[in-house]
């Protein structure tokens, strides 16, 4: 599976390092920073994961605030999950997927990866927030629920009406 990753990020044209046969690292860019993202093949367990990690570390004496930050944004996420290293604040996102049995091809790579990439993204103003602007994971969640909700169309607002 290893080299139809790196066939995808050939046809991707990101620049890459590969480590091992297992190990890609790479740099890929959202609107909200430039993330630093490591793709691994387990070919034993047949499972592929990626990780992109935050832009800013958490500081350890905020660690517990941004624990209860990154649980609630994970409610809001039905694929991936956020992580936090408690020894040194470093925040990361993860997707991965067992793939036995089937073939991962380019958009399964794409599901993987760019929408992990979306989501780091997305959620980098908020973990900032805290971080630097006092944010609350609280009204952080807020936020980002308010994000997820889809505008009302025209014939849904006279339903609603």
């Amino acid at each position: 599976m290893f080299d139809k990753l790196i066939s995808y990020l050939q046809w991707k044209q990101w620049r890459y390092l590969a480590q091992n046969e297992q190990t890609v690292y790479l740099t890929l860019a959202g609107t909200n920073g430039v993330f630093n993202c490591f793709a691994r093949d387990e070919p034993q367990l047949h499972r592929f994961s990626f990780l992109t990690w935050s832009i800013a570390n958490c500081p350890l004496d905020m660690t517990k605030g941004m624990a209860e930050l990154l649980m609630r944004l994970n409610a809001t996420i039905f694929y991936g999950s956020f992580e936090l290293n408690f020894d040194n604040g470093s925040i990361a996102y993860k997707t991965s997927i067992f793939y036995d049995g089937f073939e991962l091809n380019n958009p399964a790579f794409d599901n993987i990866i760019v929408n992990n990439i979306y989501i780091m993204d997305e959620c980098t103003p908020l973990i900032l927030k805290f971080i630097y602007g006092g944010l609350s994971p609280v009204d952080a969640l807020s936020i980002r629920q308010q994000k997820l909700l889809p505008s009302p169309s025209a014939s849904t607002r006279s339903i609603l009406e």
